[in-house]
């Protein structure tokens, strides 16, 4: 089986990219492959902010993201650049999430088999 890694680089609910993300880790781990982690960088870094409250009628993503990636040992991983640019401090983001810089992402793409990105820019 394929050892996996993503990069999210997109806003949360401005597309669709985050819901594909958990949609595609869930059914690569059915398949049996390996997640060696989430690389959120750029604009991506703001699903990781913990104080989202997008109401009844929206689907919360930041819950979404700990209950489906942190709460079965997925890394997830933010850009310690990014989270200090974009103020997205470890005081109000996801209390599972790792600062980690570019060297990290480099490792991730050396790792994994495929590396899978979410966002523009790519």
């Amino acid at each position: 089986m394929a050892k996996l890694a993503f990069v999210v680089q997109t806003e949360p609910y401005k597309f669709e990219a985050i819901d594909t993300l958990l949609n595609m880790v869930r059914a690569a781990q059915r398949a049996g492959h390996t997640i060696l982690g989430v690389f959120f960088f750029g604009s991506g870094v703001h699903a990781l902010h913990g104080h989202v409250d997008p109401g009844d009628s929206v689907r919360n993503l930041t819950e979404r993201i700990e209950s489906e990636l942190a709460d079965k040992g997925i890394p997830i991983m933010g850009c310690t650049a990014w989270l200090s640019m974009g103020g997205v401090w470890a005081k109000d983001r996801i209390e599972s999430v790792r600062e980690e810089g570019l060297g990290t992402l480099t490792e991730l793409a050396t790792q994994a088999d495929k590396l899978i990105f979410f966002g523009p820019g790519v």
